[in-house]
């Protein structure tokens, strides 16, 4: 893919996660992830978590082309300190180290199915892995700039 910026394989740390969970459609609504990352990044303010910088992540727990609409799942997360205290509907989990593929992308939000398929289709055997039984995810490093994203999509792998 020619929005493909860099593509490698990197032993990432552990990182703790507070997310706000979202059930239905996020392939049609770009508007959920302004709205949760809203609420998330304000709660992150009163907490006084802003000053870590943390990442801001997208896990997708479903895929849109397969899973009906209302079924969809994704979670809208950023890093946090471990011993961070959540409530209400932030919730707080961990995403495991280990070996990842990460994929630096600049795409618009139509591009990122073609980018997932590429990744698991090309990228990741190319590079002789396969992914593991462990959650990927996507790290947005920047804000969205003239309707494109920056997007790091990481995927725990292992060698073949």
């Amino acid at each position: 893919m020619e929005q493909l910026v860099e593509a490698n394989i990197k032993s990432m740390p552990e990182k703790a996660i507070a997310y706000i969970k979202h059930v239905g459609s996020y392939k049609q609504s770009a508007g959920v992830y302004e709205k949760l990352f809203g609420q998330l990044f304000e709660w992150a303010g009163k907490n006084d978590l802003l000053k870590h910088n943390p990442e801001s992540i997208v896990i997708h727990h479903d895929d849109p082309d397969v899973t009906p609409d209302e079924k969809q799942r994704m979670s809208v997360c950023i890093t946090i300190p471990e011993n961070t205290k959540t409530d209400g509907e932030i919730g707080k989990t961990v995403i495991s180290g280990g070996k990842y593929y990460i994929a630096k992308f600049k795409i618009k939000p139509q591009e990122i199915g073609q980018a997932w398929n590429w990744i698991y289709g090309e990228g990741i055997p190319s590079a002789g892995y396969h992914p593991i039984d462990q959650i990927p995810y996507q790290n947005y490093p920047e804000a969205p700039k003239d309707g494109s994203f920056i997007i790091e999509f990481c995927i725990p792998v292992e060698k073949v």
